[in-house]
């Protein structure tokens, strides 16, 4: 799976759960990949997701989100 395509999951799962989902740029998006806003209470907030792709060997990549 290439970088873009994880970030692109990611945003699919917070879409899917309900909040509002904008995939930045794939490049120059100052670590920001996904901005998610979403409203508790009245309270709005936003979250700033960054996703990342690690392989210790390049072989076994993992993915996560921040």
């Amino acid at each position: 799976m290439l970088p873009r395509e994880f970030e692109e999951v990611v945003a699919e799962f917070f879409k899917a759960k309900g909040y509002d989902v904008k995939l930045t740029p794939a490049t120059r998006d100052g670590s920001r990949d996904i901005i998610v806003k979403h409203e508790v209470m009245g309270n709005p907030f936003i979250i700033y997701v960054k996703c990342k792709k690690y392989g210790s060997d390049g072989k076994d990549p993992s993915y996560a989100f921040i």
